[in-house]
């Protein structure tokens, strides 16, 4: 007598005789693959930036994780405690996002800073003593009284304009 499947079996037969294939012709089945993946590009494509756009939580999470080794709770965690604002100028994020700020040697996250303060370290390298000369710089800077500007460099003062009474005689 036949003996029946259930559906399951059948789809666990069908896998097994399929995965078997694929070992036996590697080279087809990659093929394959390759036409099946530029046939939908696109409509993958499309599915991602409208996952990226309904999910951005996700997606931050992700991203966080692969950069800096720290969760979405982790993330907002340190948003909390620094109050929402630059570790740095202690501003409130405007337009974009607080950035994660880390060491570039160790890795190890340092806080979150506002897009400026984020590049203007990066800028210096992450060098204190190099900061503390432009700190030195900006210290003397103020210190010193403005010199006049040359005649040369000086903006013509505006003329008087005539009276509207002359004109209307």
């Amino acid at each position: 007598e036949c003996k029946r499947l259930t559906p399951e079996q059948r789809r666990a037969n069908m896998n097994a005789a399929s995965r078997r294939w694929q070992k036996a012709h590697p080279e087809h089945f990659k093929r394959l693959q390759d036409a099946a993946y530029k046939r939908n590009f696109d409509r993958n494509k499309e599915a991602k930036r409208l996952d990226r756009k309904l999910n951005p939580e996700k997606h931050l999470g992700q991203q966080l994780k692969k950069a800096y080794g720290i969760g979405l709770a982790e993330f907002k965690a340190l948003k909390e405690a620094q109050n929402n604002r630059c570790a740095i100028c202690k501003k409130p994020p405007t337009k974009r996002r607080l950035y994660v700020d880390h060491c570039h040697k160790t890795g190890k996250v340092r806080g979150l800073l506002c897009p400026k303060c984020n590049v203007a370290l990066g800028l210096f390298n992450d060098d204190i003593e190099l900061m503390a000369k432009a700190a030195d710089y900006l210290n003397a800077a103020r210190d010193t009284p403005a010199k006049p500007k040359p005649k040369a460099l000086r903006r013509a003062q505006p003329q008087p304009t005539p009276q509207l009474s002359i004109w209307l005689q």
